[in-house]
């Protein structure tokens, strides 16, 4: 980190970045209003962390609908092998750098932060249903993801 263990950033919102598309700006939207119900304080120095993580995002919900309509893996054009489709591989990656974004702008796991009363690991952030966008924790819950894993 950049700044000193005892400093303290000033609170206030970011202006949220321009050119987000309309999925992303949604996601600052929710992602701002869940920093700050949690009591994590945001400051001005935040906006591309969060732009970031909006963007994450948004991207994990456009890459999780190609693998909705396609499947996980889909045949090879040329063998007819079964193979990895190319969405979920990304779908990954992007989860993991979600996580990565997340935990810098304070969001912990409860096994992180100490608490094991609090939520089981794959409800630590909002679910699908509450956001439109796919569950993008690491738990051992993935029955939202299972329908698309389909030979």
């Amino acid at each position: 980190m950049a700044r000193l263990p005892n400093q303290q950033l000033k609170a206030g919102m970011p202006a949220k970045s321009n050119g987000l598309s309309p999925r992303a700006s949604a996601e600052w939207d929710r992602l701002v209003a869940e920093l700050e119900s949690s009591g994590i304080q945001i400051s001005k120095a935040h906006r591309k962390l969060i732009t970031l993580a909006a963007t994450i995002a948004a991207d994990i919900a456009d890459t999780w609908q190609s693998v909705k309509r396609d499947g996980a893996y889909i045949p090879n054009e040329k063998t007819g092998v079964m193979q990895a489709h190319p969405a979920a591989k990304r779908l990954d990656a992007l989860q993991r750098d979600y996580i990565k974004v997340m935990s810098l702008l304070g969001m912990r796991s409860a096994a992180t932060a100490g608490d094991t009363a609090a939520a089981p690991p794959s409800r630590i952030f909002s679910t699908a249903e509450e956001t439109g966008m796919v569950d993008v924790t690491c738990g051992p819950n993935r029955e939202d993801r299972s329908s698309a894993y389909r030979a």
